[in-house]
């Protein structure tokens, strides 16, 4: 992941590259927000564990990666 953030982070200045992680930023906001529920839609578990698990991993792992930009 640090490799890949990398990556992105050299070219943080590029309009679209900025744009790509603001969108990240809002989309992954809170374990509430948009993007960990999509996840839990795309792995289409009826379990709610498991839908708060991965909603709460997809979370972290997003705000992981941002945190080295």
């Amino acid at each position: 992941m640090k490799a890949l953030a990398a990556g992105w982070k050299n070219r943080r200045k590029e309009k679209d590259v900025a744009r790509a992680i603001e969108i990240l930023r809002e989309k992954f906001a809170s374990v509430d927000a948009f993007g960990p529920g999509q996840v839990i839609e795309f792995h289409g578990s009826t379990e709610t564990e498991t839908q708060e698990m991965q909603a709460r991993r997809a979370f972290e792992i997003m705000q992981q990666f941002l945190s080295y930009l």
